[in-house]
């Protein structure tokens, strides 16, 4: 027998971050989706949570509304633009290398953007990012840290 409480004890605590996502419909909506954890948000967590094993995750989008479950594979880009106007600096601590590249991806046609590359030195090119197993690799597109589904990326120009 199961018994639902609504005792906060019993609750995992939440980091919330506001997104604007990209979807492969050509959609693109505002809203929270919600991190386990506390302290601070973290560009590495929201990384990680998109890459996680879970299909779906819920996005919040209305205060009135039950969050919508999303697929992750419908998801094209995910913006955040908690970062700003320091992303720069907020991302420097767990990133080695930068590189500029041209992005044709799926329903949103061309992207510059800078990707990201968090791997040695020796595998800090633009083409072992996109071989990694990652879903979602993140860039700096607008001055905003997002993350790109690389299942949806057709082709890569470094620039």
């Amino acid at each position: 027998m199961f018994i639902e409480t609504v005792d906060p004890s019993f609750r995992i605590p939440k980091l919330v971050v506001n997104v604007v996502c990209n979807t492969y419909s050509g959609e693109k909506f505002s809203g929270e989706i919600f991190l386990d954890g506390t302290g601070s948000c973290t560009p590495r967590k929201i990384l990680d949570f998109l890459n996680s094993e879970s299909l779906f995750l819920p996005v919040k989008t209305s205060s009135q509304e039950t969050p919508r479950l999303i697929s992750k594979n419908a998801l094209i880009l995910v913006e955040t633009s908690r970062f700003i106007p320091d992303v720069r600096k907020e991302t420097s601590a767990f990133l080695t290398q930068r590189r500029n590249a041209l992005f044709q991806v799926q329903s949103l046609g061309s992207l510059h953007a800078e990707i990201l590359i968090d791997t040695p030195k020796d595998q800090a090119r633009v083409l072992d990012v996109l071989n990694l197993a990652q879903r979602f690799l993140p860039v700096l597109y607008e001055e905003k840290y997002c993350l790109l589904n690389s299942n949806r990326i057709l082709e890569v120009l470094e620039t």
